[in-house]
């Protein structure tokens, strides 16, 4: 097969996984209960889900350190709540997205954590343009 070939079978591989952002917003004092919520659910998702190729949770959090960018003006910081839950969720395919909201442990993560957030979760669907890995 050409380099192009291969190029061309990456770029098909990619665009058939979905990939998105999805946000959180926990009721003021709930956050440690959906994170560990949350985290539970991690341990069937792992067991069962085959199609989720990647299902990270993670808070808003500051620089790690003084940022040399910010004197440049090219960035600037995100004021996010720092009790908003972020995840970054990347599936096989569409059809591994769907099962993956259609199984028994995915509704009974929403039942557990409905009373607990604030407003509805958001889904920020991504397509791959380029990568480095």
């Amino acid at each position: 097969m050409t380099d192009s070939g291969r190029l061309t079978s990456s770029t098909a591989a990619r665009s058939q996984k979905v990939v998105l952002i999805s946000r959180i917003k926990p009721k003021p004092g709930a956050a440690r209960e959906v994170e560990a919520a949350i985290g539970a659910f991690y341990l069937r998702l792992r067991e069962v889900e085959p199609g989720c190729l990647i299902n990270v949770m993670h808070r808003a959090a500051g620089p790690p350190g003084p940022s040399r960018t910010a004197s440049t003006g090219a960035f600037a910081s995100s004021d996010a709540d720092r009790e908003s839950l972020v995840f970054y969720e990347v599936y096989r395919d569409a059809q591994a997205a769907r099962a993956h909201t259609s199984t028994p442990h995915f509704h009974a993560l929403m039942a557990q954590i409905a009373s607990l957030i604030d407003g509805q979760i958001e889904l920020e669907f991504l397509q791959e343009i380029a990568s480095a890995t």
